[in-house]
């Protein structure tokens, strides 16, 4: 992805965007509903840094709900990013050219509004 200019983000997007569109959304929900309370209670100790006496666990509704969310967020990451980039710079690399004056390069101001017949 590369609409940002930060290579962080940039790499954390397409990291994100080419794993989550890589596996399919089966394996997905299974990661949330079973491997993700796993993850939370063994490996972290959530449970005991949150005072909870019990485990998490996630229901039905809510790994599906994030197997969702996240599946449609990288889709959509991936359409965005294909929609700006798509937009030709143009001739004048993307000045705004909305009818106002703008600066050519040497630096003569242009005006781009029509004349309106008389």
């Amino acid at each position: 992805m590369s609409v940002v200019k930060n290579r962080a983000c940039n790499i954390i997007a397409t990291i994100f965007v080419d794993i989550i569109r890589g596996v399919p959304m089966i394996v997905l929900a299974f990661y949330v509903f079973f491997a993700v309370p796993m993850l939370l209670n063994n490996i972290l100790h959530l449970n005991t840094m949150l005072g909870l006496s019990g485990s998490i666990t996630l229901s039905g509704l809510q790994a599906g709900t994030i197997c969702l969310a996240l599946n449609c967020g990288a889709y959509m990451a991936e359409i965005i990013r294909a929609g700006i980039e798509s937009v030709d710079k143009g001739p004048d690399g993307g000045r705004p050219q909305s009818g106002s004056a703008v600066l050519e390069g040497n630096g003569q101001k242009v005006s781009c509004r029509r004349q309106s017949a008389r």
